[in-house]
């Protein structure tokens, strides 16, 4: 099944940053009070927060008003797709990077957006503009680490078990599961020629020129999702979107990039950076198409509220338990934002170093490197096959409706949130 993609581009973390360059000509003005500027960046921007460390200099998100109309936001960006044309090449940011000419527009339904490098007069005219809800800094965003571990996991076992278990097998419904569903791992990429039986493929690269998984934590997310050994869906369709570079870093831009889409399909982003209004609001506006977002909670042992994509209202946020003793694992972010629990320590999936390779990690998108969050997109997908299940309300709602039934909870979990811990409904 083929499903159609919007652009869908969120800047920031080291990933690749995108080389832009401009020297502000006189349609832009200067800014009129000089305590304005901070560190390059244009105020006000929506996220003053983010930690200096994760800000791209002179690289924003842009987003536009609800109210802006289609022809006033196209007319918007040739102004300043000209302005851009015209800059000096020889432009640099306030850290000495060369400023690119290039602009990259996305459109999700009703949400519209650009990313672009922009000297500080030209941000500051950008956002008085009518058109314009918000700018915000881009910002440094990279995969939840994932720590390799000689113990082989036992998270499929975990999720197909009422009780954690000492058996070995993961009981589950092979009829449908996850027949007809895409599932879309924005990722380092995907091994696709490891165990996925020729379905999985590379959609999109923005990176680099080598359409092929350097680091390894894309193919492991990928294959925990729908590997025919390692996977919780074992008949989805997946999709590689790449958006991490070898020593998996990215940047928001390019997350936001890294493609939307509608229909039967699910979408896993195991990656964590600074709060980001932009890719939250994005998230939003993937849900509101019928899209199930998936996204881990994080790896800092800290509330999830403080971090993107795992604040975001409308996404699946999973934290990580260890499936041997049910107890949140060490690293495992929290809060109200956590939806679900899954295993997220000594995840054993595909590794990269040939097509029989297997490595074992530990994360929320492994849980800490990235783990947990990839059960459940799995998950997802094995729900909306085998259940016919149409909208992200249903498949959450359902996921917690099974997680219930089994009347385990998170060993020692806090108080401020959720204890559930997911389960297939296999009846063990």
């Amino acid at each position: 099944m083929q499903v159609p993609v919007l652009s869908f581009c969120y800047c920031v973390i080291p990933l690749y940053l995108f080389s832009f360059a401009y020297s502000a000509p006189p349609l832009f003005r200067a800014p009129a009070n000089p305590n304005s500027i901070v560190n390059g960046l244009g105020l006000p921007i929506s996220n003053m927060d983010a930690p200096a460390e994760d800000v791209i200099a002179n690289r924003y998100i842009v987003v536009y008003s609800k109210d802006a109309t289609d022809d006033a936001v196209e007319s918007h960006q040739t102004t300043i797709k000209t302005a851009l044309k015209k800059r000096s090449l020889n432009a640099t940011s306030i850290d000495g990077r060369q400023l690119s000419p290039m602009m990259h527009t996305f459109k999700m339904g009703g949400w519209r957006g650009m990313c672009l490098d922009a000297e500080d007069a030209m941000i500051i005219d950008i956002e008085s503009a009518a058109e314009v809800s918000y700018v915000e800094a881009d910002t440094q965003v990279g995969f939840l680490e994932l720590t390799e571990q000689i113990e082989a996991p036992i998270g499929l076992v975990r999720l197909s078990h009422a009780l954690k278990s000492e058996g070995k097998e993961y009981v589950f419904d092979n009829a449908s599961d996850g027949a007809g569903v895409v599932g879309f791992v924005i990722d380092t990429g995907i091994r696709a020629s490891h165990e996925f039986g020729g379905r999985a493929t590379l959609k999109a690269n923005f990176i680099d020129d080598i359409n092929e998984d350097l680091n390894g934590h894309g193919s492991h997310v990928a294959a925990t999702i729908g590997g025919a050994s390692f996977g919780v869906a074992k008949n989805i369709e997946l999709v590689g979107i790449k958006v991490l570079d070898a020593k998996g870093k990215g940047s928001n831009a390019n997350v936001l990039r890294g493609r939307g889409l509608a229909g039967k399909a699910v979408v896993n982003i195991s990656i964590g950076g600074s709060k980001s209004k932009a890719l939250n609001t994005a998230i939003e506006a993937l849900t509101k198409a019928g899209v199930t977002v998936v996204v881990a909670a994080g790896n800092s042992n800290k509330d999830a509220t403080n971090f993107s994509p795992a604040s975001a209202p409308s996404a699946i946020t999973v934290g990580a338990i260890d499936p041997t003793t049910d107890k949140r694992a060490s690293f495992s972010n929290f809060g109200a934002f956590v939806d679900i629990f899954a295993p997220g320590v000594k995840i054993l999936s595909a590794g990269i170093a040939d097509d029989n390779a297997v490595a074992t990690l530990s994360g929320t998108s492994m849980a800490n490197k990235l783990a947990a969050s990839p059960h459940i997109a799995g998950l997802a997908a094995y729900l909306i096959s085998t259940e016919s299940l149409t909208t992200p309300e249903a498949v959450l709602a359902r996921m917690l409706e099974l997680a219930r039934s089994t009347n385990v909870k998170v060993d020692g979990q806090l108080t401020s949130t959720i204890d559930l811990i997911a389960y297939n409904g296999s009846g063990l």
